[in-house]
């Protein structure tokens, strides 16, 4: 399920301006549900007596509710302006901004490297500029790659939503992490007409009990049940999962939602979900049917009712299913396409981030985080007519302003292409312009480079928006400390070491960029790199 309101606040629109009277704010901020709707939401916490919006393309709407959406046919830069006023308090106030409708394409995905109750989340998505993590305990970030550490034991369903820098584009990708118990309770759900068919993600050995509770009192002890709601609505459901050879339990809920609005009676029903790299998990929801066959792109056929297949090769495929009812004779077939995409297929992965040199007034970082195979080949456009061919070129800009680069990689051998775009510039004072003569550099991503460590240390988050904490693996010895420089050597943040070995360092005051970190435990040193970039 996608979650857009934690976006609200990173898409308020920077282009606008106010003409104010006494009181009234007419501020808003701005998301999109896709396919050229915007949603436009009072931002000032207060109701006036009328509310005029304009949205650019020769259509308003008067609409006091402080939440307004509108559809545009066309792809463009739009001006919406919103006018209120009050005639008790005798104010009016105007706010405008412009937005810009494209049809980019963004696909949300992340690796998660568990350690223990450590788990290190990597970004794998195409577009993103925008992260809003949650990782399914109450707790979540809006880093590229944040780690985070679980309180206790469990299975959690951890999801990733992105904006792309147009902010046309949301996506979301959810998957599940184990941490501590070998069990695993993590299910998909299914709906049709009132009935919800529940499957478990990972299939369970041993002795085994399960305890599912449907959110109305409704409750099953059966290993995947399918369950009729007498009303619809949304529930929450939970599963309790115990497991008495290897002596562990679990426990996952999540809501589920049923209506009346899909009762087509005899309906072929299932979902495809890409897990572990290029398996896809085939969910057959379908309903009243006693026999199922399955067709898949490699013209094998499956009789099961539910089916996992494995797709090594990047691409496009379509999976049919064919249900019958021998009782009742009614028969349909579904078909859908998956994707094994370059991220999850080892293919071509274009992507890149921009940081300020904190050495050099004008001079800019592209941080690399592009896939890297002896195949490839790179093709780089920056905006002014300037190309290279290199992995990691430099390049010169004759004036300051905004500029639009693009990578393209290319690989005939593995057969894939990727494109990844994104706006960036320097003005005149060297601050830095996201989406507007200075130097350009674009370096490999120290984020996914190992390093040699002489102190066993977790750093995070990284990149970080203001704060750094370092936790040692070993105890600290005396005088064991943290230092920040920047990366013309001068230091600008430093700190020791707490009780519990943890340390934490403030960097909010320090400009957006690169910045090395040297981390002392007492008896040795190691150094590494961190990015700060502004929510």
């Amino acid at each position: 399920m996608k979650k857009i309101v934690p976006f609200l606040t990173l898409l308020v629109g920077i282009l606008g301006f106010n003409t104010v009277q006494a009181q009234c704010k007419a501020d808003f901020s701005f998301y999109t549900n896709g396919n050229g709707t915007f949603v436009f939401v009072d931002s000032s916490g207060n109701r006036y007596t009328t509310e005029d919006w304009t949205f650019g393309d020769g259509t308003g709407s008067r609409n006091n509710s402080g939440q307004v959406s509108h559809s545009y046919n066309a792809t463009g830069n739009y001006t919406v302006c919103r006018t209120v006023w009050d005639s008790m308090s005798s104010c009016r106030d105007t706010f405008c901004t412009q937005i810009t409708y494209t049809t980019s394409n963004c696909k949300a995905d992340f690796k998660a490297a568990v350690s223990g109750d450590t788990v290190q989340f990597r970004d794998a998505s195409n577009g993103a500029v925008y992260y809003s993590w949650d990782f399914g305990d109450n707790k979540s970030s809006t880093s590229a790659n944040p780690q985070h550490v679980y309180a206790k034991s469990g299975t959690y369903r951890v999801c990733l939503t992105i904006v792309d820098s147009a902010r046309t584009c949301i996506d979301t990708y959810c998957a599940t992490v184990k941490i501590g118990s070998g069990c695993d309770a993590s299910w998909t759900a299914g709906s049709q007409n009132l009935s919800v068919g529940f499957r478990l993600n990972n299939s369970a050995t041993g002795r085994i009990s399960y305890s599912w509770s449907f959110g109305n009192g409704g409750s099953s002890a059966q290993a995947n049940p399918v369950y009729t709601y007498s009303t619809p609505g949304t529930y929450l459901v939970c599963l309790d999962l115990y497991d008495s050879t290897l002596n562990c339990s679990d426990r996952y809920c999540d809501s589920v939602t049923v209506d009346t609005s899909n009762n087509t009676g005899c309906r072929a029903v299932f979902t495809a979900q890409v897990t572990r790299d290029t398996v896809v998990q085939l969910t057959n929801w379908s309903q009243g049917f006693t026999n199922f066959k399955w067709y898949f792109p490699n013209g094998n056929t499956s009789t099961n009712r539910h089916e996992n297949i494995t797709i090594n090769k990047p691409g496009t495929y379509t999976i049919c299913l064919f249900a019958e009812d021998s009782v009742s004779g009614c028969q349909d077939s579904v078909c859908q396409t998956v994707t094994i995409d370059s991220a999850r297929g080892g293919g071509c992965r274009a992507a890149f981030r921009v940081a300020v040199d904190t050495s050099q007034k004008f001079k800019l970082f592209l941080i690399n985080g592009s896939s890297n195979k002896s195949t490839h080949t790179y093709s780089w456009s920056f905006g002014d007519g300037g190309t290279s061919t290199k992995r990691n070129p430099t390049h010169k800009y004759r004036a300051f302003g905004s500029y639009w680069v693009c990578l393209t990689i290319a690989d005939s051998t593995l057969n894939c292409t990727s494109t990844y775009c994104d706006s960036l510039g320097l003005d005149s004072t060297g601050r830095l312009l996201k989406a507007d003569g200075f130097e350009l550099e674009v370096i490999e991503d120290f984020v996914s480079v190992p390093e040699t460590k002489k102190v066993n240390y977790n750093l995070y988050p990284n990149p970080t928006s203001d704060e750094v904490t370092v936790q040692l693996d070993n105890n600290a010895g005396e005088n064991a400390h943290i230092s920040v420089y920047n990366l013309q050597g001068r230091l600008v943040a430093t700190s020791t070491f707490g009780l519990n070995f943890k340390a934490k360092v403030n960097l909010m005051d320090e400009v957006d960029g690169l910045y090395l970190v040297r981390i002392f435990d007492g008896n040795d040193y190691t150094q590494t790199k961190i990015m700060k970039m502004s929510k």
